[in-house]
């Protein structure tokens, strides 16, 4: 929905009450009219009539334009927070892999090697398919770094105590060059697509003009 849309449908809503309650007070108007005159009273009740129909009015919009204007400002704060949301998303999608040491943590010894402790360090986001191929097919090989796996949005793998650093050092090497494989990889994938885009014209060009020649013999 456009802008222009949400402003359109607030003031049909608005409009659309604002016709309720103008019929709902003359209608109300009209009984103590009709009373009044009934009762030979219209001119000395006239004024509290008036008075009443004021009342009303006063009562219908704290009860009906309020909550109603509230509710329309509730939605532009969801939109509005859907929205950042949605941009953060794509922001985020956008952006590379990265190593986030902040959050990194150091688990429990391994119960076979227990010189080693289990190292989980979290990612910026989670990584897609093809961008783990990447990383697990890298043809660098870090001698003091142990079997290193994509969870999620964290890599797991082991390390002693003394070599946490440098593991995440490694770590976050490896996920700078997993990046620099995966853009290639993306480049390589489009031009892939637009050439075969092209060929598929190409054919589809060539398939009608073949066509178009048969037509015209006799």
């Amino acid at each position: 929905m456009t802008v222009a849309e949400s402003k359109r449908g607030k003031l049909k809503s608005v409009w659309d009450t604002a016709q309720k309650i103008v019929a709902f007070l003359s209608g109300l108007i009209a009984l103590v009219a009709v009373f009044a005159y009934l009762e030979h009273y219209v001119i000395a009740y006239l004024i509290y009539a008036i008075y009443l129909a004021l009342a009303i009015f006063i009562v219908s919009l704290t009860l009906v334009l309020v909550p109603r204007v509230i509710g329309q400002r509730k939605q532009e704060t969801n939109l509005r927070a859907q929205t950042r949301a949605e941009v953060v998303r794509e922001t985020l999608a956008k952006s590379p892999v990265k190593v986030v040491r902040e959050g990194l943590s150091i688990g429990a010894r391994d119960s076979i090697a227990t010189g080693l402790r289990k190292l989980t360090i979290p990612l910026n986001k989670t990584p897609t398919i093809g961008w783990v191929r990447c990383f697990t097919q890298l043809p660098v090989i870090y001698l003091s770094l142990h079997e290193a796996n994509v969870v999620n949005a964290s890599i797991e793998t082991k390390c002693s105590e003394d070599s946490v650093l440098r593991t995440v050092d490694a770590i976050s090497d490896l996920v700078d060059r997993t990046n620099q494989d995966y853009d290639k990889f993306l480049k390589e994938e489009e031009k892939r697509r637009h050439e075969e885009d092209i060929r598929r014209t190409e054919e589809a060009r060539r398939l009608a003009e073949l066509e178009k020649a048969a037509r015209r013999q006799p």
